[in-house]
């Protein structure tokens, strides 16, 4: 069994290299406990993690790579995400390019009241409040769309469209869960 240091100090005090050695000694000394040190990190970092492994259809693995990529992340980040979303009842959003429309429609709507409260200085403008009202209402409904996810059928809709080649095997799953025993 390996002894425990639990500095460099304890290291170099335990090893009497500060008592015997030379200076080339205790630089040596000095970076066998580095070494010791990574060792002794690694394996607990190790230690506080569990590994997955998953085997899943190339053609699902292309799928899930070309999504990964769209979200801007790693097929193992995309997937650990997904799960902790799922876990935490925190909806994940299959179509960020939603979150792109809302940004603008917000932005255009910003210029506007931007635009009134310039003018409002030059002379009386009376804004259309209501107009402005019903705009928000539009904007705070998709949010909310957005914020919920997909509908199953629109996601399906729409994951047939970016990927047509996987037609087949979507109606092999669904007659497979259409007579599956209840």
């Amino acid at each position: 069994m390996e002894q425990e240091y639990h500095s460099l100090m304890d290291y170099l005090n335990k090893t009497r290299v500060l008592e015997q050695g030379t200076q080339e000694e205790i630089d040596q000394a000095k970076k066998e406990y580095r070494r010791y040190y990574m060792r002794r990190y690694k394996r607990e970092q190790r230690g506080n993690k569990q590994e997955l492994v998953l085997s899943i259809p190339k053609n699902f693995h292309k799928s899930l790579q070309k999504e990964a990529r769209r979200h801007g992340l790693s097929i193992p980040r995309f997937v650990v995400e997904i799960i902790r979303g799922y876990l935490e009842s925190i909806p994940v959003i299959h179509h960020p390019n939603q979150f792109a429309i809302l940004e603008t429609e917000v932005a255009r709507l910003l210029s506007e009241l931007q635009f009134i409260g310039d003018q409002s200085f030059l002379n009386v403008v009376s804004p259309d409040i209501e107009q402005l009202k019903k705009r928000l209402e539009v904007i705070e409904e998709e949010i909310v769309k957005v914020s919920h996810g997909v509908p199953l059928k629109d996601f399906i809709i729409n994951f047939l469209t970016l990927n047509p080649e996987l037609k087949p095997t979507l109606i092999e799953i669904l007659i497979e869960i259409k007579n599956r025993p209840s």
